[in-house]
């Protein structure tokens, strides 16, 4: 699972997306997505995460 939290300008959290879901060898980024979710929530910072579960 790909995950990324938007941010405000005192880096509280605005929403967390999940940007992707796929297996621990295979998963689709788009980064341009991860960018225009982050234009429309109208944050000024971003953190992304990868989990690798069941790993």
């Amino acid at each position: 699972m790909f995950v990324t939290l938007f941010l405000d300008a005192r880096h509280r959290l605005i929403r967390s997306e999940e940007n992707a879901r796929g297996t621990l060898t295979r998963m689709a980024v788009y980064p341009r997505e991860i960018v225009r979710q982050a234009l429309g929530a109208a944050g000024t910072g971003s953190e992304c995460g990868q989990s690798d579960r069941g790993a």
